[in-house]
Formats: structure tokens, sequence, C-alpha cells
């Protein structure tokens, strides 16, 4: 019984050290990461403010981010930047 319960014991800690990995994997691609990583630029540098943007940083957003909404591009901005006070759960009772 002794020895049934250490072979157990020794498969289940080799399954624990192949299963961890030494490297992460977000599931972003390369190009994903490099299009994070400019959208935290862009927040930093503006502070969330679409008026502080230029117009090559506003067709990121635009174009590449948001596909063509304005609007959305705005408030990932404003999220990105921090400046979105929305509560979870919709409508607060008053």
């Amino acid at each position: 019984m002794k020895k049934i319960i250490l072979l157990f014991a020794v498969v289940a800690s080799i399954a624990l050290v192949g299963c961890s990995g030494s490297t992460s994997d977000d599931g972003l691609s390369p190009q994903e990461k490099q299009s994070a990583s400019r959208l935290d630029d862009i927040a930093k540098k503006s502070g969330g403010d679409w008026d502080k943007l230029s117009q090559e940083d506003r067709d990121f957003l635009v174009k590449d981010l948001s596909m063509g909404s304005e609007i959305s591009a705005r408030k990932l901005l404003e999220g990105k930047a921090g400046k979105l006070k929305a509560s979870p759960g919709g409508a607060q009772p008053q």
C-alpha cells in the first residue's frame, strides 16, 4: 500500500512539474503584444484625452484596435488611462 501511495505521489509530482513549465504563455501573438504596448504608451502619453492624440495615434486606435469605430476607440483609450468610472452591476439604487 505504501508503494502505491509513493508511486502516486511521484507521478503527481512529475505531472505538476510538466504542466507548470518555465515560460508563461498569455495567448497573445507578438503583434497583439506590440499593439497592447502601443496602447499603453498612447494612454500614458495622452492621459486618456482624445484631443491630445496625434492623427497617427487616432488612426491606430480607430482602424487597428476598434474596427473603425471612433466611439469604441475613445472608450478604449479612456479605459486604459483609468478614466472610466463605472460601477459593476448596472444602475445603483437611489
